[in-house]
């Protein structure tokens, strides 16, 4: 963005720093404002993309039961294999 001008309207009249064009000024603003707009909607961006302590903390639970849940599930597997293997054998030998 160009850096901000002083207005030269008039020659004879010393220059103050805190004259701006009007126009001018409209447009920093505007271009202030936009630049807000954009840091605003960056960061909600953000804040959806980073999880809180609490969310982590219930990630954390949710993996924890889900591996346990696993871990029966594999036990169980595991049992109704080898009850299906002992099943098979006994069949085979009454054959």
């Amino acid at each position: 963005m160009p850096p901000l001008r002083l207005s030269r309207s008039a020659p004879a009249r010393k220059a103050n720093p805190n004259d701006v064009d009007p126009g001018r000024a409209a447009e920093v603003a505007g271009a202030a404002r936009a630049q807000l707009d954009a840091l605003d909607v960056a960061f909600k961006v953000f804040t959806k993309l980073v999880p809180t302590t609490g969310e982590t903390s219930a990630l954390h639970h949710d993996v924890s039961r889900v591996t346990c849940e696993n871990a029966e599930l594999a036990m169980k597997v595991e049992m109704l294999q080898k009850r299906v293997r002992e099943l098979e054998r006994a069949g085979k030998q009454e054959g």
